[in-house]
């Protein structure tokens, strides 16, 4: 575990060393469901991730610009699944497949991206259902080109943690995670040796909920 670092108001506990990494359960690709070209391929699990991972630029572009429009998803009633109405991102970038419905539980607040589901269903079991491309019912129509992408909930321990993590799950790089983590945080101007520890325990406190989060 990875206890909060401040237990109480002016009492802080801060660990001489990390706790060990979390443990990742691995993932088989015979567990997903997969189109028939990738399925046929037999390709090994570590070629598919590094594939995506190389498109990790596009990806992220695309998932950005593919805008949720603001109307009330259509709830296919034999599979209790909701799909949204999505704005496509431009046609050469790669099209997300799912929205991610995150629930943020410090915070208590909702929020919804499209992602591509192949990416994240192969870095965890319990995202394989994100594998699973979904039909959305035949009242979704669409006359102006519209996506309909269905709705998979996810629970997140630490909001401030997830744009961190997000980025991660797209490119791998343990680099850009551990600049990002160690960046220095907001701060006001004092140069005190107050701030300075104020900045240690924040960065802390990043990798704590990071770690948490995973």
């Amino acid at each position: 575990m990875f206890p909060p670092l401040r237990q109480s108001p002016g009492r802080l506990q801060v660990p001489y060393e990390l706790p060990r990494p979390p443990a990742f359960p691995r993932v088989s690709l015979d567990d997903l469901e997969l189109d028939e070209d990738l399925a046929d391929s037999k390709a090994p699990l570590e070629f598919v991730l590094s594939v995506m991972r190389n498109m990790a630029a596009d990806l992220l572009q695309a998932s950005e610009s593919c805008e949720i429009l603001d109307e009330p998803p259509i709830v296919d009633e034999s599979t209790q699944t909701s799909f949204f109405r999505c704005k496509p991102p431009p046609a050469h970038l790669p099209t997300p497949t799912h929205i991610l419905d995150l629930d943020f539980s410090d915070t208590g607040e909702r929020y919804t991206t499209p992602v591509h589901g192949l990416l994240w269903a192969c870095q965890s079991p319990k995202m394989s259902r994100l594998s699973r491309r979904q039909d959305p019912p035949s009242s979704a129509s669409s006359t102006d080109g519209s996506l309909f992408l269905p709705r998979v909930s996810l629970s997140i321990s630490h909001r401030s943690a997830w744009p961190f993590l997000h980025r991660y799950l797209y490119d791998g790089s343990s680099a850009h995670l551990l600049d990002s983590l160690l960046a220095q945080p907001p701060s006001r101007a004092s140069t005190s040796r107050a701030n300075e520890h104020e900045q240690h325990l924040a960065r802390l406190e990043r990798i704590r909920e990071v770690w948490l989060d995973a």
